[in-house]
Order: C-alpha cells, then structure tokens, then sequence
C-alpha cells in the first residue's frame, strides 16, 4: 500500500466509534465473567505470591532484578511486569491464601487486553481505510475474542504478553503515522522509543520489532522516500542492541539455565521438534482446538521431521506468492517474527509450546485477514460468514474462560486434552491438595503413576519419588517425618497443613540446613502455628546472610512483638521499612506495637502511613479511629468508622464504636 485515502466521513467515523465501544464492552464482558472470579494459578504463585520483587523490594530495586527476583535461574528480566504486579499489590494487597480470588490482578490483564484491541482497531483503520466498519471490526475481534488469547489475559502471569503487545502496537502506529505523514519527527521519534523501552521491560521477545517495521515497510509502502523508515529501523535496531547488553550483564545469561524439555538431547533434536510445534502453531491460529496450559509435546523423530518439511515448505510458498501479493509476506514474516525468539530455533527457553506465545502472533492474523478482505473486495456474504466465525471463536473463548477459574479446573481441562500424560495428573493431584481435597488429589496421583510407567527411565527416576511422597502424606499421615521431598513439603504448606509441614521442613533441614526455601517455609508455618519463640532462631540465622531482606525483618519483628520483647520488635519493624517504606503492612504493625503500650500518637501517624498505602484495608482504619479516640479526636475517629461502615455494613467493631462515640457526644 503505497498511499492512504482521505479521513472516513462523519458517518463512517461515528459507526466506527459506536462499534469500538461495543467490541470493547464485549472484551469486558467475555473476560471479566469468569476472570474476575478466578485465583491465582500454577506459575502465579512463584512470580505474584512469593516474588521478593513484589513483596519487599523498593520500586528502584526492581529494575536490577531477575524476573522472579528468588529464580535467577530462569535467565529472564521483567521489571515492568513486576512493577504492576507491586502496584496491583499496593493499592488492593495480595489474597492471604492461594485459593482466594485475585480479582484485581485479573481486572488489570482484562483492561490492558481491551486497550490492545483498542489499540489494533486504530492500526487496522489506518491501513485499511477501503474497509468498512463491520469488516474492520470484525477483524479486530477476530484477535480480540481469539481463544488462543484467554492463556495471557486469564492468566496472572500472562501479563507479559499483554505488555508487549500493548507498546508494540503503540511503537506501530507511531510508525504508521510518522511514515505517511513526515512531520513532528523528534515528537514521533521520541514516542516510539518510550514505547519501544517499556516493550523490551515487558518482554525480552519484543526485540523482534526491527523486523515487525521491515515487514510493515515491504507489504504496505513502495519504495518513495525511505528516509523516514531508515529513522525508526535505526532506533529500534540501536535500542535493542543496548537493551541486549544491559540484559546480559543483570541477568548474566542470554537465557535460561534449564533445558525446556528433558526428552532433547539435540539441537538437531530441538530444531525438528520446534518445526512441529510452529506447525501446531499454525493449525491452532486457524481451527483453535485442543487448548491446555500444558502440551505434552513428542520427540519423535519422523512426525517432527515430516512437520517441520511441511513448514519449510509453506513458508517457501509464501515468499514466492508474496511477489504477487504481499499479503503472504504479511502472513509469514509476522508468524516467523513474532515466534523466533521462543521458538527453540534460535536457542532452547523454558516451554517448548504455549499458547501465550501466539498472543502477538493474533495480530498478524487479524491483518493478514484485513488484507484479504481489501484485496478480494469480500462481498457481504464473505463477511457474515467472517462474522460467524468470530462469533464462535467468541463462545469458545467464554468457555476457556472458564477453566481458567482454579487451580483444579485448569488442570481438570488439562487432562480432558492430554489423558494419558502423567503431567496432567500428577499436576491436578497437587491442585486437589492445594485445595484441600484428599481423596481427588489420591486419585489423581494414583492415575499419574500409572500413566508414568509408559514413560522413559528417566522421567520415571525424576517424577516418582514426588508422587510417592505427596501420596504417603496422604494416606499415612504418621510416616509424614520421612517425606524429605520439598516441593511436596511446600504443597503441603500451600494447602494450609501448617503443623506437619513444619515438622518435614525440620526434617528436611537436617539434611541441607542451608536451604533458602526450606527455611522460609519453616519460618512461616512456625508464625501461622503462633509459634513466634520457635521461628526466631531461624529468623536471626538467615538474616545474617541477608541482612538487607526487608520482609524477614518484619517476621523478627512480629515475632518480638508476641513474645514480649517490644523493644527489639521496634527496631527491626523500623529496618524493614528502611527497606521498604511501602510495606503498609509493616507500618500497620508498628503501630499495634505501639498502641499495646498506649503510645496512640506514635501509632496514629504510623496507621495514616499505612493507609496511604493500602487505602481500603479496612482494619488499618479501625485502629486508626481506636486511636483518635483515645486521643480524644472523636469527629475523626468517627469519620474513619463511616468509611468503613460504608464499603462493609458489617463490620461490628466499626458500628460499636460509632455508636460509643456518637453517644458519648450526646
């Protein structure tokens, strides 16, 4: 496309915005249904709950950190990913259990979703001016209600993907905009590498824009005037050759340390497995069946060779058809661009297939699409037909939502598709003991070594042991002290048997007493059991070696604090907000301590500090009206019981003290 027709008419504009709003409202609705109700789930736990980056580091911090700040062994670095996750946290504060909703964290994928989409119906009406507003949008939708997107906007941690496709349609659009006008270059040029940098902060596979913006240049501009393309294919090129240095030297590794799967032994191997995942890729982008968090991908050596001919040649037949029309070239290069930095081709990643990685990928699809339609000049016909498709593409994806919901629904529809891995078995037993429920998670495990015994030796040697263990604390609680096996130890906390996994946590540090996890965990089933005197020695040790943990000094502190020792809780209440003074948790705290020894003034300003922090914890309210009465601030203290009373009717002791000071007024 070598020029662009004159703005719509006022009609055509007006349809257009009415028809935005709707798709947006539907993007809203189709998501939020199920989303809003849902958990975190599998990886959530260890990049939300129990990401240092979350919860204790400074804002400045996390921007030198791994991506999640206690698994540098995952080779990644998000720091704009864990700033939201910090800033969800701040304002609405993590679920104190991993079975409760985290509904806020999910209204954040959803809306940063419905602004991709926002987002792509700009940059489809500026390069497709000759559709009308139904094709458009419809086309839009297509990426929109894709059911091969639920993985990264249901998914806590699937934020990543959203990020990058939210500045990456940002960086595309400038330089749409930028490259059909010419003018305001500094302005333009600034923008795009704003929104280049928070891409590359979002995720280390947005550095494929340089070859986004060639494709772009080659399907929809001739060769007039280059100039301005030459301008931005530099800045992008020179913006990712200086995010890949400062990457290395924070992350000290290109990737991850682990292989992304252990049946690999190759990078023959590899390459040929890969080829057969991108031609699943393909299948799933046009007939979207058989979706799962987990793919339970087969290195056979002939069906991968065989798919990965296949790909070849489809790829080859594209560039030849793309002399003719470039809308092939449009369709390739995006899918190849998009995919090469997780598609193992390049170097092995941490998953071998997901379907997050398809997220920017749906893009391409929804303007290859648009392409076709401009080209065939679709009638009507061709269009409702389109429609129809994206309507059932839409139900399919309201359903997906739905699994989503849990950890035991998730892995519930895992199993449904892939019956005979272990995997999915072995994954909805912990799902069942995470929730509570003996008797499923048996089941499950029981399943998951049967299914187990089909598999290589070495799969065996590696999974077993995890399945016995986790299924002996189940059916013989008394032999408990003889599971060493951590990770069924962590289970076992994360399903709240704090008192027995304490004990295994003992056990399992008398053989490696320096374990960093073991001793966390133990430290926090010995503060739910209210054994603030136990879980001191293991404090003291650790913060020997991690003096600058700002949440540990917090643990030492409230133990201090409910052993009677207020002085030496005092003083590591105030370390760790040294370390991080947006712990509104630690500053609530503080002042109970301060309160327990009638210092209301002290605590009073400790108690606003919190609250500016965490405005709708509710409790930090009650305590700080508590404290305005006793200092004789009665008109406060009641304001703070009517905020209260007002987001909860419910709360007695907010009503009780309404009424005490209401009636001693009168």
């Amino acid at each position: 496309m070598g020029h662009f027709s004159p703005l719509m008419a006022n009609r055509d504009l007006i349809q257009l915005r009415w028809g935005t709003a709707l798709l947006i409202a539907l993007v809203l609705l189709i998501f939020g249904w199920f989303g809003l109700r849902s958990t975190f789930v599998y990886d959530d736990h260890e990049f939300v709950m129990r990401n240092p980056g979350v919860t204790q580091s400074s804002f400045t911090q996390i921007f030198t950190e791994h991506y999640p700040a206690h698994h540098p062994d995952q080779g990644l670095y998000r720091p704009l990913i864990t700033l939201s996750y910090k800033i969800d946290a701040a304002l609405f504060g993590l679920p104190a259990q991993p079975h409760l909703t985290a509904t806020f964290f999910h209204t954040t994928n959803i809306i940063v979703h419905a602004i991709v989409v926002l987002l792509l119906v700009l940059l489809l009406r500026r390069l497709y001016p000759e559709l009308a507003t139904l094709p458009l949008l419809i086309c839009a939708g297509l990426f929109a209600f894709h059911p091969l997107a639920t993985e990264s906007v249901c998914w806590v941690s699937g934020r990543a993907e959203l990020f990058a496709g939210l500045f990456l349609l940002v960086c595309l659009n400038v330089f749409i905009y930028f490259r059909v006008s010419g003018s305001r270059p500094l302005l333009y040029s600034a923008a795009f590498l704003i929104a280049f940098v928070l891409a590359l902060l979002s995720k280390e596979s947005s550095i494929v824009l340089p070859g986004l913006i060639v494709i772009f240049e080659l399907v929809y501009f001739s060769k007039i005037d280059r100039r301005r393309f030459y301008l931005f294919f530099g800045i992008a090129c020179v913006l990712a050759a200086i995010y890949m240095i400062v990457r290395i030297s924070l992350t000290g590794r290109l990737g991850p340390d682990i292989q992304a799967y252990t049946g690999i032994t190759t990078s023959f191997g590899r390459v040929i497995v890969a080829g057969k995942v991108m031609l699943q890729y393909i299948l799933m982008l046009l007939f979207p069946t058989g979706l799962s968090i987990f793919h339970d991908v087969q290195v056979n050596f002939w069906p991968s060779l065989i798919a990965s001919i296949l790909v070849v040649g489809i790829t080859v037949l594209c560039v030849i058809l793309g002399r003719k029309q470039k809308g092939f070239w449009l369709a390739a290069g995006w899918f190849w661009i998009a995919l090469l930095p997780v598609s193992n081709l390049v170097f092995p990643i941490g998953s071998v297939m997901a379907e997050r990685f398809l997220y920017v990928c749906l893009i391409g699809l929804a303007l290859s699409v648009a392409w076709i339609l401009k080209t065939l000049n679709a009638s009507m016909k061709v269009v409702g037909l389109l429609g129809i498709w994206v309507l059932m593409l839409s139900g399919q994806t309201f359903l997906r939502t739905a699994d989503w919901q849990n950890e035991i629904t998730l892995w519930r529809s895992a199993t449904q598709v892939y019956p005979d891995s272990f995997v999915t078995h072995m994954k909805s037993g912990d799902a069942a003991l995470l929730m509570s429920r003996k008797s499923e998670a048996l089941d499950s495990y029981q399943t998951a070594l049967l299914k187990l015994e089909k598999q290589p030796l070495m799969y065996q040697e590696k999974f077993r042991p995890a399945i016995q263990t986790a299924m002996k604390s189940l059916e013989d609680p008394t032999s408990e002290e003889e599971i060493l096996n951590l990770e069924a130890i962590h289970a076992l906390a994360r399903a709240g048997k704090f008192d027995r996994a304490a004990a295994l946590y003992a056990a399992y540090l008398e053989l490696k007493p320096k374990d960093v996890s073991a001793r966390k965990g133990i430290i926090d089933c010995l503060i739910r059991l209210d054994l603030f005197k136990e879980a001191q020695p293991y404090l003291k040790a650790i913060l020997v070696e991690y003096p600058k943990d700002g949440l540990l000094h917090a643990k030492l502190a409230l133990c201090f604090s409910q052993t009677g020792k207020p002085d030496l809780a005092r003083v590591h209440y105030k370390r760790a907000l040294e370390i991080n003074p947006q712990d509104g948790i630690t500053w609530a705290n503080l002042a109970i301590l301060e309160m327990r020894e009638e210092k209301f003034s002290e605590a009073k300003g400790y108690l606003e500090k919190a609250i500016q922090i965490q405005p709708r914890a509710q409790e930090f309210r009650y305590n700080l009206a508590v404290c305005y009465v006793q200092l004789g601030r009665k008109e406060e203290a009641a304001e703070q019981a009517r905020i209260i009373l007002k987001e909860n009717p419910n709360h007695r002791g907010a009503r009780k003290l309404l009424e005490f000071v209401l009636g001693k007024k009168k």
